[in-house]
């Protein structure tokens, strides 16, 4: 984790893909733990845009985060999450939204509406609407996601920053679509 933190991939992924080997032989190819360093794995990859190679990780750890843990289990909404990242930043968002939607479902039951994955998931449903220039459905989940964002997190936190500068985008963009109509 510090190898890909520093962005040094090509010596990340070898220890990544040992852990997954001494999981696999230790706990099982089932194991939520063997599940999570499945994700990690393909979370480097998308990092490196190596989108064929993470989306089968990403569906395996899926797979038995559902089996292992339970389809509405915080670790599952957390790896639909980043599935659905995946596809969005291939702009396949008609495979993205559902999985966002899904995440944001099980954030909100399992950890509150309030939460701050919670937040996160509704920020990058509203990108996704945004993206698609759907900003009417954008608008109020970026302000749901401020303010959650602002509350559990507070202004000044990146994520926080992030998701204003974000909102206000889509506010510029709405503004300019308004007066060129």
């Amino acid at each position: 984790m510090l190898y890909y933190d520093q962005r040094k991939y090509a010596q990340a992924e070898p220890l990544y893909q040992r852990a997954l080997l001494i999981k696999e032989q230790a706990l099982g190819p089932d194991h939520p733990e063997t599940a999570t360093t499945l994700h990690q794995l393909a979370w480097l990859y998308q990092a490196q845009g190596l989108y064929t190679q993470a989306e089968p990780l990403y569906q395996h750890a899926l797979r038995i985060k559902e089996q292992a843990l339970g389809p509405d289990h915080p670790h599952t909404a957390n790896t639909l999450h980043a599935l659905a990242s995946l596809y969005h930043n291939q702009g396949l968002y008609a495979q993205a939204e559902p999985l966002y939607l899904r995440a944001l479902h099980i954030h909100e039951l399992m950890q509150g509406p309030d939460h701050p994955r919670t937040g996160e998931t509704l920020h990058q449903l509203a990108l996704l609407y945004h993206n698609q220039g759907l900003y009417a459905q954008a608008e109020p989940l970026y302000q749901r996601a401020l303010r959650i964002k602002e509350r559990t997190l507070g202004p000044d936190h990146p994520s926080t920053i992030i998701t204003q500068q974000s909102y206000e985008a889509l506010l510029q963009v709405m503004r300019q679509k308004r007066k060129n109509s």
